[in-house]
């Protein structure tokens, strides 16, 4: 009997300290999650990973990547037009003054954009000549200003870091106005006359920079255009011929100075 008792109090004892036998294996396991996580152990549950930072230096070199594939330049232009006169003789030689010289310069400027190896933008450019003289005592004078303008397309080709070659043309329109004025004119002694014409300029060319936001270009092509020089507007108040041809373009020249970003550079 006393036997039985002793069994019934130690089973008693062992239903009480069981739950809190459990509790604490539970904290242990816990606590060794825990060191588990905290020192990177191979059998972990819970893994924490960083990612590195990309280096700066890649971040620029990608941004500057798609930056570089545009620019954008203006600059100055002058351009060496030589033409045949001839037909303007009515309006000078006819009339005891100088001609008009035929090496024409024409001043200018362009601008526009570069992406990759094109450059495309728009132009213009003007100038005027005059030739005078005294006829038996009476002024003669005659007056020619040629103008253009329009749209180039042009595609390059790197020969080096700052140098390259280019292929292109400008396209646009332009016009002749001549002028005249002297007593032997009839009338108010004064004469005048406008056309205008469609102009394309192929050409070729070589660039060369010394920096990156300027660069020189030198181009040489064939400047087509037709001034039709028909109709009675081209003659005088006494009915006589100012013009006697039609004047048309030639070989031309022309030389740029090109300031801005130069991404072929």
């Amino acid at each position: 009997m006393k036997a039985m008792r002793v069994i019934g109090m130690a089973l008693a004892v062992c239903a009480l300290a069981f739950p809190v036998m459990l509790r604490a294996q539970e904290n242990v396991d816990l606590a060794r999650g825990a060191d588990r996580v905290m020192t990177g152990g191979k059998d972990s549950f819970i893994s924490i990973t960083f990612d590195e930072p990309e280096p700066a230096a890649a971040k620029e070199e990608e941004e500057d990547k798609g930056s570089g594939s545009w620019g954008g330049f203006g600059g100055a232009m002058i351009q060496y037009l030589p033409l045949d006169l001839s037909p303007l003789d009515p309006m000078t030689e006819d009339r005891r003054i100088d001609v008009f010289r035929s090496d024409l310069l024409l001043i200018g400027g362009q601008g526009g954009l570069i992406y990759q190896n094109f450059r495309f933008g728009g132009f213009g450019f003007g100038n005027s000549w005059d030739t005078a003289d005294d006829v038996a005592g009476k002024r003669r004078s005659a007056d020619m200003t040629m103008g253009g303008g329009g749209v180039f397309l042009e595609l390059n080709n790197n020969l080096s870091s700052n140098a390259g070659l280019a292929i292109g043309t400008l396209l646009g329109a332009g016009s002749i106005s001549l002028k005249a004025s002297g007593n032997d004119l009839g009338g108010n002694g004064k004469w005048s006359a406008n056309r205008s014409f469609f102009m394309a300029y192929p050409y070729v060319g070589f660039w060369l920079a010394p920096t990156q936001w300027m660069w020189l270009q030198a181009n040489a092509g064939y400047m087509y255009f037709n001034m039709d020089t028909g109709g009675d507007e081209f003659e005088n108040k006494l009915g006589v011929e100012m013009v006697d041809g039609d004047i048309i373009g030639g070989f031309a020249a022309n030389l740029t100075l090109n300031f801005g970003w130069n991404p072929n550079e």
